[in-house]
């Protein structure tokens, strides 16, 4: 007999609920991801773009470089944290599956269990 919650909700249906929410967790880091390189491209083009400015235009020049520079570190450090999430929120679908698997096949009567 299934282990039961309140309502009559099974632990199976808690776990497919959870592997649920870490596949839209896992969704929203890989559009985050991709707004975060459109970001990134447009703020260089624009970085760019000053610094193709004429002389009496290119005050900020030296500013420019350095935010070029920040803009890389920031981006590297935002995109290494969304692959960890997005590859946790993975590993963690496949460890709910193998649980899910563990489960049933543990909780079938003797007659249905594979030999």
């Amino acid at each position: 007999m299934a282990f039961r919650l309140y309502d009559q909700t099974s632990l199976i249906q808690i776990i497919f609920w959870l592997a649920g929410a870490t596949f839209v967790i896992a969704f929203i880091c890989c559009f985050a991801c991709i707004a975060l390189i459109l970001l990134r491209t447009q703020a260089l083009k624009n970085l760019d773009r000053e610094r193709h400015l004429p002389v009496g235009e290119k005050m900020g020049l030296k500013f420019s470089r350095a935010n070029s520079f920040l803009v890389d570190t920031a981006f590297e450090r935002t995109r290494r944290a969304l692959f960890a999430s997005f590859a946790a929120a993975l590993l963690s679908v496949f460890v709910i599956t193998a649980l899910i698997v563990a489960y049933e096949c543990d909780h079938r009567p003797p007659r249905e269990r594979p030999l």
